[in-house]
């Protein structure tokens, strides 16, 4: 008459056990893609700083390579009357190609701005055809020159030693994903040329 009933095992998940581990996936997979986007980020930034470093130093190699190898221009300082007493924002040379090279930076000396070169094939008084050395997300915050002696060494009279020039370069790289973020490169070195006259 009465029939016996088996209790028969369900091989499923219920209900609350589905919920609990949705939950569980969905709080993974967030904090993944956090610490995905974070890793991202920072990658991104360690890009782009590693970049304007190369910039920059291969703009001041470059500076440093014509200062040893050619004369420094002191002809331009007095005709433009720069005092070389103190730090000049331009540094005229007759570079190692036998061309002549002025390295100035440009924009103010509180905002960004560019480092530049003008190569002429002869000397000029005030050259125009500068073009820039380094990308446009690197800004130059300084560029300054100690050129030491204050006086042509080569001429009749002058102190006769060899000319050196300090140079400091300062530049700022902004972070893409933060515009108020910036980080500093801080680079200085003194050079002397190895032309002798």
């Amino acid at each position: 008459m009465f029939k016996s009933f088996k209790k028969t095992n369900s091989a499923g998940f219920s209900l609350i056990e589905s919920l609990i581990a949705t939950a569980i996936f969905v709080v993974v997979v967030a904090i993944g893609a956090g610490v995905f986007l974070t890793v991202s980020r920072a990658q991104h930034k360690a890009i782009s700083v590693s970049e304007a470093q190369k910039d920059t130093r291969f703009a001041l190699e470059a500076i440093v390579k014509e200062v040893r190898m050619g004369t420094i221009d002191f002809k331009y300082y007095e005709d433009n009357k720069i005092d070389l007493e103190g730090e000049v924002n331009e540094l005229a040379i007759y570079g190692s190609s036998k061309e002549y090279l002025v390295f100035r930076k440009v924009g103010g000396d509180q905002e960004g701005g560019q480092l530049e070169v003008a190569i002429n094939p002869s000397y000029q008084k005030l050259p125009g055809n500068f073009q820039s050395m380094i990308r446009e997300n690197v800004e130059i915050k300084k560029l300054s020159f100690y050129i030491s002696p204050s006086e042509s060494p080569y001429k009749e009279g002058g102190e006769k030693k060899q000319p050196r020039v300090t140079i400091i370069l300062q530049s700022e790289v902004k972070d893409q994903d933060d515009p108020v973020k910036t980080v500093k490169i801080d680079l200085q070195t003194t050079v002397t040329s190895r032309v002798y006259k």
